[in-house]
């Protein structure tokens, strides 16, 4: 079946949703129209009805998949970029005219997710770039009430994070940068000790299984260039991660973007994308299953070591110290314009972290700044543009480039600046060189 949208202009992502049984949702929170849009199917997806709102709030632009819960009837969505925002809608769209809806977070975070957390409370998990953190809603809770949420919790240092539910509660993957891997496991109230699998990686992904095992995946950039997906499966309820290779990609091949799905038994697939562009070998979708393959040459050590014996990590509600950035100033008439960078290499086709802001002039003697704020911020890697962002702050995840270790790149920000009225506004470039891993 061809499903249809409202219009042409939803901005949105959509999501497929199971609801038990045959029944099967799409749901998708347009932040452009300020609405949570309904698709239903009743026959495991042969036929599907119109689209319905079912909400009168859309979120932000950066989306999470939604989940079915935690209350019966019900939907609950969380989005980012500017806001953090959480708010459930009921199936039956009695509250398509309800936009209520809880601001967790007001400054830009990244990876949003929710997960149930089993006992009537759901959690979203999200990183700064630095460190992981959760916000959790108590048992019972609405999730569009404010006051029903705590937090944010930090649950440790990491760049990158994904966070899955299922019997015995929701498990949290963290990646550190160039060190290791981080599985946690919640306890009721917070996520326990980590189980750290000593292996630097980079985009990943976790599932826990109907039957309560736990999938975990990554990319790791292999000394030759070459990429392998990574699983780490447990089937003791979190206590060891042992790691195998799924796939491995030659040189020049990069895994993008990625997924992980487990049935019952503990096996099943992974999805993964390669790098867009004009390079045919790498403009890809492969579906691999868990079964262990041959990577020619398993990266040292392969193994995982269980909680404090692995390298040493913050404690579930520490205080992380923030990693210092690269910053790199330009002068502009009435501000100085920052761009600010974590690190120190960027391994290829990896994420990093990057934030664009202006520090205004003070006004002296009466005299009026020209300089009113920045309204856009253009990101590029070289000059092939990544992502524009209208929103401040201007903080971004860009994709480092496919290059030789040791080469260097530029990260360039074009920014839109708005000046006082009657003074055009113009465009303005600001660099910073980076190196590959």
């Amino acid at each position: 079946a061809v499903l249809r949208a409202l219009s042409s202009d939803i901005g949105g992502r959509p999501f497929i949703v199971h609801g038990g049984g045959g029944t099967l949702y799409i749901a998708m929170n347009d932040y452009s129209g300020r609405r949570t849009l309904l698709w239903r199917s009743a026959d495991d997806g042969a036929n599907w009805s119109p689209p319905q709102q079912i909400y009168a709030w859309g979120g932000g632009t950066g989306h999470a998949e939604p989940l079915v819960g935690p209350q019966a009837g019900q939907l609950t969505f969380a989005s980012s970029n500017p806001q953090t925002t959480a708010w459930g809608a009921a199936l039956d769209g009695s509250e398509s005219g309800t936009d209520a809806r809880a601001t967790l977070s007001e400054s830009a975070v990244h990876d949003v997710q929710p997960a149930l957390t089993g006992d009537g409370g759901a959690i979203v998990v999200a990183n700064d770039l630095t460190n992981t953190f959760f916000h959790r809603l108590a048992p019972g809770g609405e999730p569009g009430n404010g006051a029903a949420w705590s937090g944010p919790t930090t649950i440790g240092a990491g760049d990158t994070s994904r966070v899955a539910g299922g019997p015995g509660g929701p498990y949290v993957l963290t990646s550190i940068p160039n060190t290791r891997q981080e599985i946690r496991k919640w306890n009721g109230s917070g996520f326990g000790a980590p189980v750290s699998v000593p292996e630097r990686g980079s985009i990943n992904d976790v599932v826990v299984s109907s039957s309560g095992g736990v999938g975990a995946i990554w990319r790791f950039d292999r000394d030759d260039g070459a990429d392998m997906l990574r699983l780490a499966l447990s089937t003791d309820g979190g206590a060891t991660f042992p790691v195998r290779t799924i796939a491995v990609e030659a040189a020049n091949t990069v895994m993008y973007d990625m997924a992980v799905g487990l049935a019952g038994d503990n096996a099943g697939f992974a999805v993964y994308g390669g790098q867009p562009g004009s390079n045919g070998a790498r403009n890809l979708i492969r579906v691999v299953n868990t079964d262990p393959v041959d990577d020619g040459a398993p990266p040292a050590p392969p193994g995982q070591v269980p909680g404090p014996a692995g390298p040493a990590g913050p404690e579930p509600g520490d205080v992380v110290a923030p990693v210092q950035p690269r910053l790199v100033t330009k002068r502009t008439r009435g501000a100085t314009l920052r761009l600010e960078s974590t690190p120190a290499c960027v391994r290829p086709g990896a994420l990093f972290g990057a934030r664009m802001s202006a520090k205004k002039d003070r006004r002296r003697r009466g005299r009026r700044v020209p300089f009113v704020r920045l309204t856009k911020a253009e990101f590029f890697i070289g000059r092939n543009k990544q992502v524009t962002d209208t929103a401040a702050p201007f903080t971004q995840r860009v994709r480092g480039p496919d290059l030789p270790s040791r080469r260097f790149f530029y990260l360039r920000v074009r920014v839109t600046i708005k000046r006082p009225a009657g003074v055009p506004s113009p465009k303005v470039f600001i660099q910073m060189r980076m190196t590959a891993c």
